[in-house]
């Protein structure tokens, strides 16, 4: 006798467009071809490399941003100094590394059907350059004066630019905020960040608490401490200004050199929704640079600096903000940081010592 038979709830499929995409390079040599596609907001929806140029994708209805890169291998070909009869006597080899690249984008919408695009590719050397110009701002809308912005091209990872340019793809920004580069006519990924000094007051060393039912004397030790703050823009040619305001980010999304000490914090901002709790970092040093920066930076290598064992922040330390009125007035100098002012305290006991008297 059989059993009762287990229903189940009949699901629909999710419809996907068919994206086919031929990439059409200037030198038709090359071959290694590789594309990425890319949402609205610049995150990575899916990436492909073949030996071919031709691409096939099944995506969602929307709209969509697509590089792509064409290219011959990396190789070493050999460079002779002081051949014989030139007075060295002896041949010494030396290996230089050679590739060739060239590059293409393209937007395209997707609407309930398939489609089919080509992208001509352009080599490196030939993209033209633009100057863009941003302002970077705490989330209170203050100037955020001497942060570093890094501009990347998406899908542009694998090659570095053209020697002898006049790109400026970093820069700091100046005492209102803003910062221009000089960059390439293509898609871009703009990083801001700031490590901010946590202003606290000096001059209170030593308090006297209860624990207990017991005075004790506690030493207060002040010690440099920074948080660090970041942000990013998603640019498409034709550029205009745009702006990057800068938030608390959690403790994975930097790189840090050897020797600095970090910890995660509780980030928690009156006056604004959804705050409390949320994550921050900070560091006794303000070295570290966003881990996607590192990557770029190093070629697009997955190796980043690793993270030294935090010493002076090793206890959980709540972040907690609060703003007079006098100060919001008078612009103050201390870290502005989610609308208020940001304060860290690193507590040791030092001493107690309890006179009992004998009756």
């Amino acid at each position: 006798m059989l059993g009762p038979r287990a229903s189940f709830a009949a699901t629909s499929q999710p419809a996907f467009d068919n994206l086919q995409v031929f990439l059409s390079p200037q030198n038709s040599t090359l071959s290694t071809f590789s594309m990425t596609v890319y949402n609205t907001t610049g995150g990575v929806v899916a990436n492909s490399q073949s030996s071919y140029p031709a691409f096939s994708f099944e995506l969602p209805s929307g709209n969509y941003l697509i590089t792509a890169t064409a290219g011959s291998p990396y190789y070493y070909y050999p460079i002779a100094y002081g051949a014989a009869g030139s007075g060295g006597g002896k041949m010494i080899p030396s290996g230089v590394m050679a590739n060739e690249q060239e590059y293409g984008y393209s937007q395209v919408s997707l609407n309930s059907s398939s489609k089919s695009l080509t992208i001509s590719t352009t080599p490196v050397s030939s993209i033209q350059t633009s100057q863009i110009s941003l302002v970077v701002k705490f989330v209170n809308g203050t100037a955020a004066s001497g942060a570093s912005v890094y501009a990347s091209v998406l899908g542009g990872e694998s090659w570095g630019y053209y020697p002898g340019s006049q790109l400026v793809m970093s820069n700091s920004t100046g005492s209102d905020g803003s910062v221009s580069l000089t960059v390439p006519i293509a898609p871009l990924q703009v990083t801001a960040w700031s490590w901010v000094p946590v202003n606290l007051p000096e001059s209170q060393t030593t308090t006297q608490v209860t624990i207990a039912g017991q005075p004790v004397n506690v030493t207060v030790y002040w010690q440099p401490t920074y948080v660090g703050l970041a942000g990013s823009a998603f640019m498409i040619p034709p550029f205009q200004q745009d702006t990057i305001t800068l938030k608390a980010q959690q403790q994975n999304y930097w790189a840090y050199p050897q020797g600095v000490a970090s910890a995660q914090t509780t980030l928690s901002v009156p006056g604004i929704a959804g705050s409390a709790g949320s994550q921050g970092t900070i560091a006794n040093s303000p070295a570290a640079v966003p881990a996607s920066v590192m990557r770029q930076q190093q070629g697009g290598s997955s190796q980043v600096p690793t993270e030294s064992t935090p010493q002076i922040l090793s206890t959980t330390v709540t972040l907690t903000t609060t703003q007079s009125a006098s100060q919001a007035a008078s612009g103050s100098s201390t870290l502005l940081v989610e609308g208020g002012i940001l304060a860290a305290v690193i507590i040791s006991i030092a001493a107690a010592t309890i006179a009992l008297r004998r009756k």
